[in-house]
C-alpha cells in the first residue's frame, strides 16, 4: 500500500465548544448515569423478575442491557444537542472524531492506522473468546460469591433446544451489537467522554477512559480485570489518531462469535 495515498491534509476544528474540557465531577457524574441503570438491572431488577415473567430469564437479561445500553445513546445526544446547539453532522464529526486516523504531529490522514487494530483483534480472538483469562473472573467469584453471576445470565443458557428456530434472538443480537459497539457504550465512552477529559487526566486520559469504561461493567464485576488491557488499548488508539473508528472495529469485532453463536442456537435441530 502507498503511504501517501494513505495519508491526506485534515484540518481539525480548533473552536472553544470543541477544544473546551471537562471537570472531574462532571466526568464522573455522566458516568455514573450510564453506570447506576447496569448495576440496578443486574443486582435488582432481573432478580425481581425472573420469577415472575412467563419467558426465559437470560432473554430479559439480555433486553434489559439492551435498555442499558440504549439510554447511552439517548443521554449521548442530549449532551451533544446542549453542547453543540445542533445535531448537525458537520459539528457532530469534529466533536466525536468522526474522520479517520490522522498523524499527531502532521494533522494528515492515516489510514494505515487502521492496521494497528489487528494485534487487539488476535488477542481478542486468542485471549479472551479463547477463555485463557477465565481463571481471573474464577478466582473472583469463588473469592467473592455474591458477585457470581447466575447461570441465566450467561450467554451459554441460550443454548437450549428451547431456542431452536427461534429467530427473534437474531434481532435481540443484532441490537445488542447496534448499541454495544456503535451506538451505546462506544459513542457515550470513546466519542463524548474521550475527547473531554484530557483537562483533568492530561497525557494519561486514555488510561483513564479505559479504566472507566473497564468500571462501567457492574454487571460482569468479575471480568472487570480482564477488560482492563483490552480497553487501555482501544482508548489509547483512538485518543492518539483522533479518530472514532478504531474503537469501533476492535470492540465490533466481539460481534462475531456473538453472532455466530446466536445462528448455531437457532439453526440446531429441535
Amino acid at each position: 500500500m502507498d503511504v501517501r495515498a494513505a495519508e491526506s491534509h485534515y484540518e481539525p476544528h480548533h473552536n472553544s465548544q470543541y477544544d473546551s474540557q471537562y471537570s472531574l465531577g462532571k466526568i464522573l457524574g455522566l458516568w455514573a448515569l450510564v453506570v447506576l441503570p447496569m448495576g440496578l438491572f443486574r443486582f435488582a431488577a432481573i432478580p425481581f423478575l425472573k420469577d415472575r415473567i412467563d419467558f426465559n430469564p437470560g432473554v430479559a437479561y439480555w433486553l434489559l442491557m439492551i435498555a442499558g445500553m440504549a439510554w447511552q445513546l439517548v443521554l449521548s445526544l442530549l449532551v451533544l444537542r446542549s453542547e453543540l446547539g445542533t445535531l448537525g453532522w458537520s459539528r457532530l464529526k469534529a466533536r466525536l472524531w468522526l474522520n479517520d486516523p490522522i498523524r499527531p504531529k502532521t494533522g494528515r490522514r492515516f489510514r494505515l492506522a487502521y492496521l494497528l487494530t489487528i494485534p487487539f483483534i488476535v488477542y481478542t480472538f486468542l485471549i479472551e473468546d479463547a477463555g485463557v483469562l477465565d481463571f481471573v473472573a474464577e478466582a473472583l467469584n469463588k473469592a467473592l460469591p455474591w458477585l457470581a453471576p447466575p447461570e441465566y445470565v450467561q450467554i451459554e443458557s441460550l443454548n437450549s433446544p428451547e431456542f431452536s428456530g427461534a429467530w427473534y434472538l437474531l434481532g435481540i443480537a443484532l441490537a445488542s451489537c447496534l448499541f454495544n459497539y456503535l451506538l451505546g457504550e462506544e459513542l457515550f465512552f470513546r466519542g463524548v467522554l474521550l475527547p473531554k477529559m484530557n483537562g483533568v487526566f492530561g497525557r494519561w486520559d486514555w488510561v483513564a477512559n479505559g479504566a472507566l469504561f473497564s468500571l462501567y461493567h457492574v454487571h460482569k464485576l468479575t471480568e472487570v480485570p480482564v477488560f482492563l488491557v483490552g480497553s487501555f488499548f482501544i482508548a489509547y488508539l483512538n485518543k492518539r489518531y483522533r479518530s472514532y473508528w478504531p474503537a469501533v472495529i476492535m470492540h465490533g469485532v466481539e460481534a462475531i462469535p456473538l453472532l455466530v453463536i446466536v445462528l448455531l442456537v437457532i439453526l440446531r435441530p429441535s
